[in-house]
């Protein structure tokens, strides 16, 4: 009898710490937000176009995320963003002044609420990562007076390397996945975004003139 009680004992011990433990791990487990969508698929002339800076450089840091309006004022949408901060190796186009840039994102997880927010319109970083980024200056009703880009087309923006030989490293979009998808190395791709830029003279002001037009209708949609 007192065998069976001992057993009965560790065995009832055991599902309560089971239990404690599940608790444990559902409380701590953060809510999951994921978000899709479609996007436009832009050419890679497009890509060129609409970006004010095209680069080359290595993660350094990936921030922890934040909302966009923690004081839910009335009229402007709550966002959970993440701040990626990238060394620039190389300015591959356009012209910026510092040795590193901020790439924001709409996604990532806020430690005090314990959210996640996962979206399929936005890429991964991780520390260390080898990258080509299409950036662009945000032209969103999330834009704000701080120093920051976004990825021009969303994930379409973040290329990856896929192997290294030198100046000449094959790059290629990480969210592409097929086997069909295109190698390019650096110096072609700069042959190719002189080329736009040749043969599209007025390419700026189109841009400038789009930006303006997607922060108008902006305006109209989320500040009435």
């Amino acid at each position: 009898m007192k065998f069976k009680k001992l057993v009965l004992t560790v065995a009832c011990s055991a599902f309560l710490l089971g239990g404690i433990i599940t608790l444990v791990n559902n409380y701590l487990s953060p809510k999951t937000i994921e978000i899709h969508g479609l996007m436009p698929e832009l050419s890679e002339q497009e890509l060129i176009l609409n970006s004010d800076v095209i680069i080359e450089g290595t993660v350094v840091k990936v921030g922890e995320g934040k909302w966009s309006n923690p004081n839910m004022v009335s009229g402007k949408r709550n966002v959970l963003q993440s701040d990626i901060t990238v060394n620039i190796n190389e300015m591959i186009s356009g012209e910026y002044n510092s040795d590193e840039v901020i790439v924001r994102v709409d996604k990532g997880y806020d430690k005090k609420s314990n959210i996640k927010v996962e979206s399929d319109g936005y890429p991964d970083f991780s520390i260390g990562e080898h990258i080509v980024l299409f950036l662009s200056r945000d032209d969103s009703d999330l834009a704000t007076n701080e120093n920051y880009f976004v990825l021009t087309g969303m994930k379409q923006g973040k290329w990856s390397f896929a192997e290294s030989n030198g100046v000449d490293s094959k790059i290629i979009s990480k969210e592409v996945e097929t086997s069909s998808a295109t190698q390019i190395s650096i110096t072609d791709l700069k042959k190719r975004i002189e080329e736009e830029k040749k043969n599209n003279p007025n390419w700026h002001l189109i841009r400038n003139e789009q930006k303006e037009q997607t922060i108008k209708k902006n305006k109209e949609l989320f500040e009435e």
